[in-house]
């Protein structure tokens, strides 16, 4: 009886352990920076006819407005924090690189209080192959006192996105052509939900293509300038650099902190439900846990 009971809680406990396992690998293969990878592709075909399709029919003339320039797809994000004697003066000079460079705003706020100095928060968008030249250009008008440069290579992502697109053309043509064909009413109806399931497909594929083909043209620049006294300026003594450079790494760390609370907050049902069930475990297997706690020890001795 006993031997029976072991048996069953064991079981119970493996398909626990299992489920546990299977949740947390589902939960990190749906993570992405930008939100567009890991995405899940319908590749069934839903018609008799349409699974028998294979990928022969690739030389065929296929119009797809993505971008066909080889090489990597590379997403740059940059942070730039920096001081100015003069805000509006530095504004205007930055809004005329920014048109000089082909770039644009896409947020803007500037803050002007009494009791703080005058600042100016903006989200840029700048040609990746003219980001540096236009962060050379912003160097003149100020002091950086941050500059972050952030890059996502999602070469993978996009082939595989353009690869799948490819096919789903393919097949849309081939359906279009089975439908001409088609006498049967039934076969007709089945073509045409097949051929309007493809085409949404074709849209989805084709406009993160769109959104990617953005964010790898562009480059997305987070720019903070705060107006300071002239004197504030000028270059910093040891003990300043010091402080200034003791604070950012407190920050950094302050937000490892947060990130693994965070980690922590979002597993901690699933670390509960592990603890458990090793408890249970070394109660109804005490021999075994035993062991291992004894082997722990003679390797410390060791």
């Amino acid at each position: 009886m006993k031997k029976t009971a072991r048996l069953l809680i064991t079981t119970l406990l493996l398909i626990t352990l299992t489920l546990f396992l299977i949740s947390c690998g589902s939960n990190d293969e749906g993570a992405y920076t930008e939100g567009e990878a890991g995405m899940d592709y319908d590749r069934a075909a839903g018609s008799p006819d349409v699974a028998d399709f294979d990928d022969s029919g690739g030389s065929e003339a296929v119009s797809i407005t993505s971008s066909t320039v080889s090489g990597d797809k590379i997403i740059y994000r940059q942070n730039l924090s920096m001081e100015t004697d003069n805000l509006h003066q530095t504004i205007d000079k930055m809004e005329q690189d920014l048109d000089r460079y082909g770039g644009h705003i896409h947020r803007y706020q500037v803050i002007s209080e009494k009791e703080e100095s005058p600042r100016g928060d903006f989200t840029l968008r700048v040609p990746s192959d003219s980001l540096k030249a236009f962060v050379d250009s912003m160097r003149n008008y100020g002091v950086f006192t941050q500059e972050v440069l952030e890059s996502d290579d999602v070469s993978d992502t996009y082939y595989d996105i353009e690869a799948n697109l490819r096919n789903q053309t393919i097949q849309e043509r081939r359906l279009l052509d089975l439908l001409e064909d088609a006498e049967n009413l039934s076969d007709v109806l089945t073509l045409e939900s097949e051929l309007s399931r493809i085409r949404r497909e074709i849209e989805r594929l084709q406009g993160t293509l769109n959104r990617l083909d953005d964010q790898i043209r562009f480059s997305t620049l987070y720019l903070s300038i705060r107006e300071v006294e002239s004197d504030e300026l000028e270059d910093q003594n040891f003990s300043d650099q010091f402080f200034r450079n003791f604070r950012e790494s407190f920050e950094r760390f302050q937000g490892a902190v947060e990130s693994m609370l965070l980690w922590f907050a979002s597993y901690f049902p699933f670390i509960l439900l592990a603890g458990i069930i090793l408890g249970l475990m070394s109660k109804f297997y005490p021999k075994t846990f035993g062991k291992i706690k004894h082997k722990e020890k003679a390797k410390t001795k060791e």
